[in-house]
């Protein structure tokens, strides 16, 4: 079968059977749509679901037929189950004054026919997506702070719950018929949040198989490898207090079915910017430290044994064989790209894609896609502007050759960012966050156009000023 592919951009999908050349014209019609707000493959590719606004398409893609059409579907989100049996959407929760308590908002359907078979409600969008076993035997889903779990898609029967404390994340290990579940509970004001190791159905806080603390901990992201055996967890607060770090304070542990817990060492300070376990489960990368990056092969016992050098690198791609290990430079970065042969660790080959917002690997760990977003015609400046700009910059440093030397006058940093409060406290304190950011960037900017010589993490931040304008422009779509 040739590989799938499709392209969604402001005009709606374009769909290819097999990787698009020059002359290859798309399999079959445009999906024209300005409002195609998402679109996603099934895990195997054999499923390709979309919504334009209105309806959730489900099509097969080995002959691009359409499946199933859901009417008045305004999902944000959409997921598929792992072996793609059932497909989920999650749109905000809305209320009227005819309806004021709501509808559901999380709907769960099946792929080969789009029939609905269970509605839940989920205000939030922050782990609104439920979780599967590998098999799909087990389903769970967060409720207020607990985690309840359902067996044999019997969607109506709550057979377990994690209710230890604030659930913040969890994940459950991708083993069949003995399952696992790592999950993160925020700590009381002045007390740790913890990590905590579970076997399937026991989940008193006695039985936990292995506990990790952690004080500076607002996020963990939890990361099994494929074997299910072992997982990572990345930890980060929302800001480092101790100045280190423009990303926040971070840390990196790993955890065993055994037990056994440790803290990963990294060889040099600054942001861990990503972590990814090899498909092949004994090893995994970290890229780290401020720039020029490192990046560090780890095995299973943590144990750093290859260095793959500094650069201008903060992503990490393995191809699904394992065999390929394509770290990038990207956001802020110039798109450099190295690719690594994991048998014995030696640099394939090299190439730049500028300006890359999104990659993706093959199937076939042969070839591999980016894609960037087009600068709009209304969005190149004119010559116009361009004169403009120029007269004004002319004007400024007249007016700067007027300032006594002796007696430098510091211009006030005005934020040129707008934000507009949602009434979501979690999503506001994210926008809240952005912009002291923004307006600190803002500060330093203004302090190297006077000639001040600024600190190593200080230019780091504003490096990162476009990825948090972006992150921005997320959050408020």
């Amino acid at each position: 079968m040739a590989i799938p592919i499709a392209a969604r951009s402001s005009s709606g999908i374009t769909l290819y059977e097999g990787l698009p050349t020059p002359g290859n014209k798309p399999t079959c019609p445009p999906i024209q749509s300005k409002a195609c707000r998402t679109m996603l493959f099934d895990q195997d590719g054999k499923y390709l679901a979309y919504v334009n606004g209105q309806t959730l398409c489900v099509l097969q893609t080995d002959n691009w037929q359409t499946l199933a059409t859901i009417e008045n579907v305004k999902a944000y989100q959409l997921a598929f189950s792992p072996k793609g049996t059932f497909i989920m959407s999650w749109e905000p929760f809305t209320v009227t004054n005819a309806n004021p308590q709501g509808s559901p908002n999380l709907k769960i359907y099946k792929t080969a026919n789009g029939e609905l078979v269970k509605t839940f409600v989920h205000k939030k969008q922050a782990n609104w997506e439920p979780q599967w076993s590998h098999d799909e035997k087990l389903f769970s889903r967060v409720v207020n702070t607990d985690v309840v779990f359902y067996e044999d898609l019997n969607f109506e029967r709550i057979v377990a719950r994690i209710n230890s404390s604030k659930v913040s994340s969890y994940k459950i290990s991708p083993n069949v018929g003995v399952y696992f579940v790592l999950c993160h509970t925020l700590g009381s004001p002045g007390q740790p949040s913890l990590a905590r190791l579970f076997k399937y159905p026991a989940f008193d806080t006695t039985q936990a198989i292995a506990n990790r603390s952690f004080f500076q901990a607002d996020k963990v992201d939890i990361m099994w490898n494929a074997k299910g055996n072992s997982a990572l967890l990345l930890t980060s607060t929302e800001v480092d207090k101790t100045g280190g770090s423009y990303y926040g304070k971070q840390g990196l542990y790993f955890v065993g079915l055994n037990g056994e817990t440790s803290i990963i060492t990294l060889s040099k300070e600054g942001p861990i910017y990503s972590v990814e376990w090899s498909p092949k489960n004994n090893e995994f990368c970290v890229v780290y430290g401020f720039m020029p990056a490192k990046a560090t092969i780890f095995n299973i016992k943590c144990e750093p044994v290859f260095e793959l050098g500094s650069g201008p690198k903060n992503a990490i791609h393995y191809n699904p064989q394992g065999n390929i290990l394509l770290l990038g430079g990207f956001g802020n970065l110039r798109g450099q790209i190295e690719l690594w042969d994991t048998a014995n660790w030696k640099k394939i080959s090299s190439c730049e894609a500028p300006d890359t917002t999104l990659l993706h690997w093959a199937a076939d760990g042969e070839h591999f896609l980016t894609a960037t977003t087009a600068l709009g015609k209304d969005s190149a400046p004119s010559k116009a502007s361009l004169k403009q700009k120029k007269k004004r910059e002319a004007k400024k440093a007249k007016k700067l050759e007027e300032v006594n030397e002796d007696e430098p006058k510091t211009p006030a940093v005005v934020s040129s960012v707008k934000i507009n409060l949602t009434g979501d406290p979690e999503l506001d304190k994210k926008l809240k966050n952005i912009k002291k950011k923004l307006d600190a960037i803002e500060k330093l900017k203004t302090q190297q156009a006077e000639g001040k010589t600024l600190e190593i993490n200080q230019l780091e931040k504003i490096k990162a000023e476009n990825d948090l304008l972006a992150e921005l422009k997320n959050l408020t779509v």
